[in-house]
């Protein structure tokens, strides 16, 4: 996965960020390191697979389900843990490829994720 240099500006100013290997899996990961919607919400990391299949990591596991649909976790994927954080694989419906290329797709698919944790 390679991102566009507006992408990656864009992806900057959104949160702390990473492309990077983790040795447990066999693609790299795009791995989002606190987001938040908003200065006054929880942060949660979020990984992307960078070969766009419908798997992501979260550092959250107790989801809830919006609009009966709600990533589902996958023991098959493997957890890892990357700067002391431990991420745990979810199943997701494939985003499009075009939202590595659009911030706004891509901030909707973020926003998406953190929607579905229960924080309380």
């Amino acid at each position: 996965m390679k991102l566009s240099e507006e992408m990656t500006k864009a992806i900057n100013r959104l949160c702390k960020w990473k492309l990077t290997n983790v040795a447990v899996l066999d693609k790299p990961v795009l791995i989002l390191f606190d987001y938040s919607p908003t200065s006054d919400t929880p942060p949660l990391c979020i990984a992307f697979d960078s070969s766009h299949r419908a798997k992501c990591w979260l550092t959250e596991t107790r989801l809830r389900e919006i609009e009966d649909k709600c990533p589902k976790p996958h023991p098959k994927y493997k957890a890892f843990t990357f700067e002391g954080r431990k991420f745990h694989p979810f199943s997701i419906e494939a985003f499009p490829e075009a939202m590595f290329g659009s911030i706004d797709d891509f901030s909707l698919a973020c926003r998406s994720l953190y929607d579905h944790v229960k924080w309380d």
